[in-house]
């Protein structure tokens, strides 16, 4: 116990580890809520400028389009009439997202500047439009005009379906958590940066400490395990101060399972302590600095690869190259809190949590055997 406690102040008093490990994650934090506070509302839809020429050749189209709305106080639609060669002024001067010219034989023609959402919405609303007028024309023709037009349009937007959503229970969609999951996993693998500094403290050939340590009367594994130990309970409490200021200061809402949020995190913290005392260990002719670039470079990549810089690239990872995400532990540990917040079981979770466990069973073994390798001719 003694020995734990004194390495616990040890490794307090090490502000480089701190910060990195700490103070970034934070600091990262900080900046993603800034920068994605409004991710959500950044894709809602604005009303769509129309030109319509010639429309006294179809007059229901712009009577239809000035009624349609995305919601009770935004209109899909602000449609004005021109002709051919306003229209086109308006078209180049981007007054205007598109031009839909009705021709006497009531053909609907669409003209676009761009490709885009608001150029996709006015293609698949005239499509829409046209499969509905054709509809009511046959079915007009079919009974000879024995159903009124009103009764026939009351039908025709009654859409059922027959498809029920059962016992989900899921969260809606926010990207913004998924930078937030890929943080906290690269935050859990830079607990590596922990267990680089124990292994190094321990190895004669590459500090003054381990040099003292190696020629004491305490036995080596006894070391390793009071120092992975006093550095996996720094690494956990930096953890849970990060989980309480991305929550709590920050207002970002990760679930309410926390239980299942802080065994997570106990495991992830190990995980990445145990990997980089593997690395050090395996890499033992490297330099410190090698090492913790090693460390470093894992944690970027790892976040890189989950979404932490591009949310869609966790997805092309997964469909792509799945071998690589079970192999990447922060995208593990993302993909397990993902989990958690969205799906209304907990098979995901646990699958995420057995691989997780299997990298710490290899990273935790592989420590023990290189450390065990480790001698020296002369100290």
């Amino acid at each position: 116990m003694h020995l734990f406690l004194v390495r616990l102040k040890c490794l307090l008093r090490n502000k480089v580890l701190v910060f990195w490990t700490m103070l970034f994650p934070i600091i990262l934090a900080i900046f993603f809520r800034a920068a994605f506070s409004n991710l959500s509302t950044a894709e809602s839809f604005e009303t769509i400028p129309v030109a319509i020429v010639q429309s006294e050749n179809h007059p229901d189209l712009k009577t239809t389009m000035d009624l349609v709305a995305f919601s009770e106080d935004k209109m899909m639609f602000e449609t004005q009439t021109a002709d051919e060669a306003a229209a086109i002024q308006l078209l180049d001067n981007n007054e205007v997202r598109a031009i839909i010219t009705i021709s006497p034989a009531k053909e609907i023609l669409l003209t676009l500047k761009y490709a885009g959402l608001s150029e996709t919405i006015i293609k698949s609303f005239l499509d829409e439009y046209l499969q509905t007028t054709s509809a009511i024309t046959t079915i007009m023709i079919a009974t000879s005009g024995s159903i009124p037009i009103d009764d026939l349009l009351a039908q025709l937007q009654n859409q059922e379906t027959h498809i029920n959503q059962v016992g989900l229970h899921t969260a809606n969609p926010d990207m913004m958590l998924v930078y937030f999951y890929s943080l906290i996993g690269m935050a859990l693998m830079y607990g590596g940066f922990w267990g680089t500094n124990e292994t190094i403290d321990l190895q004669a050939n590459l500090s003054a400490k381990g040099l003292r340590v190696t020629v004491g009367p305490i036995k080596r594994f006894r070391l390793l395990l009071t120092n992975l130990s006093a550095a996996f309970i720094i690494h956990f409490g930096e953890i849970l101060f990060l989980l309480f200021f991305i929550t709590v200061i920050l207002g970002v809402n990760l679930g309410n399972n926390l239980g299942y949020i802080i065994l997570l995190c106990a495991l992830g913290s190990f995980t990445g302590i145990t990997f980089g005392a593997f690395i050090s260990l395996l890499l033992k002719k490297a330099g410190e600095g090698t090492k913790t670039a090693f460390t470093i470079l894992i944690g970027i990549v790892g976040g890189f690869l989950s979404g932490m810089m591009y949310a869609n690239i966790k997805y092309y990872v997964l469909t792509t190259f799945p071998l690589l995400a079970w192999i990447n532990p922060v995208h593990l540990m993302s993909d397990a809190l993902f989990s958690l917040y969205y799906f209304p079981t907990l098979d995901r979770y646990i699958f995420n949590l057995i691989l997780l466990v299997v990298l710490l069973i290899i990273f935790l073994v592989g420590t023990l055997l290189c450390f065990r390798r480790d001698d020296y001719e002369s100290i």
